[in-house]
């Protein structure tokens, strides 16, 4: 089941995400990605340099002790997010997004948000 999250930057971008593992997904193209992170700077946030559509999120292999260093409120989540490779469901050639089973999931109400959308 995939995923819509309430959080602005997904709204205000209309992403629609899918959370296979790393082992699931394989990234062409990548010299023409631009990133970018924000928040827990866990993530990098790719996308196209030529159009600018958001791809997927690339979470780097930290080592334990790379985990260990982060922010106390960040250790956990880290954690059990590495073996995510999130990517963008509107990307995908050939995929009836009508044809999915979709739940919705208030993320702004399911952790800190920094920011107000205004």
């Amino acid at each position: 089941m995939e995923r819509i999250y309430s959080i602005a930057i997904v709204v205000s971008n209309a992403y629609l995400w899918i959370y296979p593992s790393k082992s699931q997904v394989v990234i062409a193209g990548g010299s023409n990605f631009g990133y970018y992170s924000f928040g827990r700077r866990i993530w990098k946030k790719s996308f196209c340099r030529t159009c600018g559509v958001p791809i997927h999120n690339q979470i780097d292999d930290y080592t334990p002790e790379q985990i260990a260093e982060l922010p106390e409120d960040d250790r956990e989540w880290a954690a059990d997010h590495l073996d995510w490779s999130p990517i963008n469901l509107r990307v995908l050639d050939g995929v009836d997004l009508g044809k999915l089973p979709l739940r919705r999931i208030e993320g702004s109400k399911s952790g800190k948000v920094a920011y107000v959308n205004p």
